[in-house]
């Protein structure tokens, strides 16, 4: 996870900005008209098709006041500290192409009295949501020169730019400044890399909006702007826990576990900008959430602002939830003040942003399921859930599963086929798994159509505890993970490790002790991206899987 790093310069700039915003826009003037910016330079020879002088000193640049095209990521140190490996990487927040032949990005070293000005003409295409990367560094020797270890869009063609002093940085097109960073008072450090966190696409800043990152954390194409996840653990029940910076004093989302199964470690991708692809008209703003396990009673806080509305009615809001390749509504208490919305009882984690409540998209569904909850007690676990309406609802089938990947059918209840009242149903398992027992619930339809809730989890109170783990990390994880494991038995166990698939990808031996084992598993920087799943067995006992990302 990226530290972020206050940078004061940035915020006093920004301040101004919104200010001056606030100023021209009450008086009815388009855009904002920023510093005049005066070239008079010498290149020693740098040739002015590569780099272009600009003595021109009647140019004064303007805000576009578009986020079209932003400034993603800056690396005046370059990735992994390589001074050949500069580079500064633009991202297309648009949903269209966009020829960049009529854009340059400008920037301007001051010291003291004296200022120095490097401009490149831009070239080429960035495609909607992607970015587009250019190599600082062209130098004739070879230690000059890029390296393989990035790929690149544009390699400024001759000697690059040879930077030595601060500054800050433009993205201009014609007249018109599409993005910046850092202003001719507030500096952008000459041997440093940033990353953007957080800008919306209609233009408005947040504070803190560049993050100060180590030189191996700038990597172009990686994720950013508001893209990079935050994890935390939710362990313990009744606390809240905070994820991400929506603002100065407020986070993205906050998460409060409430009951028997908790969430544990929890990762949070904020994605600000443009609303998520959905038949229903989304704000433009949507979490991405992903657990250790899912849990069964957890609080949600949503946070939005009031720029990414995209039209909607702020106090007709309600949060909707992504699985089985569709939205689906969940609902929640708005509040229009403090722009946030909250959820309660939320039993699954996966992507989520908010939308018009209405019967055009919670009743659209075969059936509208307010909770599935599920309790231990007497050696069986009893299910219960509630629909609020049904609409040609055939029966629900109950499944389970051991490891939360492989199910199998434990029982069927037929729907009520259609109805507009809350109706309660339930089940019991009198023979769950020891440990931890996940149990779904399917909904099929007359038609044979059908629809599979996110999973719950029941911990069976009674099982046997002779095979624990208590801790494991990094998470996530470059190439090595280390377990803190339990056991009251002496014995070989089998590490497995699956694919989220449910397919076995690596399996370890390890000859446990009685008490606490260390185990490290150092082989693991061959797994691509991505989430798996891991368990611990013996003979008679095996653990709750526990889910690893690896970077």
């Amino acid at each position: 996870m990226k530290t972020k790093l206050e940078i004061r310069p940035q915020t006093r700039l920004q301040t101004k900005t919104v200010l001056i915003l606030k100023i021209t826009a009450a008086v009815g003037i388009l855009g904002m008209v920023l510093t005049g910016i005066f070239f008079a330079i010498s290149y020693f020879g740098t040739p002015k098709d590569a780099i272009a002088d600009n003595n021109d000193k009647s140019i004064t640049y303007t805000n576009s006041g578009l986020k079209t095209i932003i400034i993603s990521e800056i690396a005046f140190k370059g990735h992994n500290g390589q001074k050949q490996d500069q580079f500064i990487e633009l991202y297309n927040f648009s949903g269209l192409a966009i020829d960049l032949s009529d854009y340059s990005l400008i920037y301007q070293e001051v010291k003291k009295n004296k200022a120095k000005t490097y401009t490149v003409n831009l070239t080429g295409t960035i495609q909607p949501e992607e970015y587009f990367v250019v190599a600082l560094k062209n130098g004739n020797k070879d230690k000059d020169k890029p390296t393989d270890d990035l790929a690149y869009d544009l390699i400024i063609p001759s000697d690059g730019w040879d930077i030595k002093n601060d500054g800050f940085l433009l993205l201009v097109n014609g007249n018109y400044i599409y993005d910046y960073a850092g202003s001719s008072y507030d500096k952008i450090k000459k041997n440093k890399n940033y990353d953007r966190t957080d800008v919306l696409q209609d233009g408005s800043l947040i504070y803190y909006d560049w993050t100060e990152v180590h030189k191996k954390s700038s990597t172009p194409g990686a994720l950013n702007i508001s893209d990079f996840p935050t994890i935390n653990s939710v362990s313990s029940a009744g606390t809240t826990v905070e994820f991400g910076s929506n603002s100065n004093t407020e986070p993205a989302v906050s998460i409060r576990s409430n009951g028997t199964v908790a969430p544990g470690d929890v990762t949070v991708k904020v994605k600000r900008g443009k609303s998520p692809a959905s038949t229903i008209q989304m704000i433009k703003r949507s979490v991405e959430i992903t657990p250790t396990v899912q849990p069964n009673n957890v609080q949600l806080v949503f946070y939005y602002h009031e720029s990414e509305l995209d039209g909607q009615v702020e106090s007709d809001l309600a949060l909707y939830s992504y699985y089985n390749n569709t939205w689906h509504f969940v609902g929640g208490i708005v509040d229009t003040i403090n722009n946030k919305i909250t959820a309660t009882g939320v039993n699954h984690f996966s992507e989520w942003s908010a939308g018009p409540i209405g019967t055009n998209n919670a009743n659209s569904l075969p059936i509208s399921l307010t909770s599935f909850d599920g309790e231990f007690s007497n050696g069986s676990v009893n299910l219960v859930w509630k629909t609020a309406t049904e609409i040609n609802n055939d029966y629900f089938t109950i499944e389970r599963s051991e490891d939360g990947i492989n199910y199998e059918q434990i029982g069927t209840e037929s729907g009520a086929g259609n109805s507009n009242t809350t109706i309660k149903y339930n089940m019991t398992d009198d023979s769950p798994f020891e440990g931890q027992t996940y149990y779904r619930l399917k909904q099929t339809d007359y038609d044979g159509k059908f629809e599979v809730f996110p999973a719950i989890a029941v911990n069976n109170n009674t099982a046997s505890e002779n095979l624990t783990i208590d801790n494991f990390g990094p998470n996530p994880f470059d190439n090595e993970v280390n377990i803190e494991l339990s056991s009251d038995i002496m014995g070989p166990v089998l590490i497995n490790i699956y694919n989220m698939q449910g397919s076995v990808i690596k399996t370890i031996e390890y000859q446990c002790q009685i008490g606490h084992n260390t185990i490290l598993i150092n082989d693991l920087g061959n797994l691509t991206t991505g989430t798996y799943l891991l368990k611990i067995y013996n003979d008679t006992y095996s653990t709750e899987a526990i889910r690893l990302i690896k970077k």
